[in-house]
């Protein structure tokens, strides 16, 4: 039976450029992130994971004293891997368009964040629900 999942608020209507809050993930066996954007949003949305046994600072540059790297993931809907580089794209939001549930790989996994790398226009919210299965 699978334990209750938890829910981690990482952006809420977050709209400019940065990182959300960082949680650490390393006690759970999977983590989907639901995201949402208002309409019209035109944004670039990536996810961040890290390894480390210390949070990173995810607002930094990578480095080896600050080990930190885009993430894989995995869209519910079109059952497409997207590049962590690339990240999730929102281009002028329609309401079937802005939500988006996507999979995460944990294994290892640490510490987990939400990146805005670019926005022009609205705002994104991301929660990560995860669980013990």
């Amino acid at each position: 039976m699978r334990d209750k999942r938890t829910a981690m608020p990482i952006l809420v209507a977050k709209g400019t450029t940065g990182v959300g809050q960082e949680f650490d993930v390393s006690d759970y066996n999977s983590v989907v992130l639901q995201l949402s954007a208002a309409a019209s949003t035109t944004a670039t949305v990536k996810v961040q994971g890290s390894l480390s046994n210390a949070a990173p600072t995810f607002s930094t540059a990578r480095s080896a004293i600050n080990h930190w790297d885009y993430l894989a993931v995995y869209d519910y809907e079109t059952a497409i891997l997207i590049e962590g580089g690339t990240g999730i794209a929102y281009s002028a939001v329609t309401a079937p368009d802005s939500c988006r549930n996507i999979l995460i790989n944990t294994d290892h996994l640490v510490w987990l964040n939400v990146e805005i790398t670019s926005i022009s226009a609205g705002d994104v919210t991301a929660t990560a629900f995860a669980a013990q299965d």
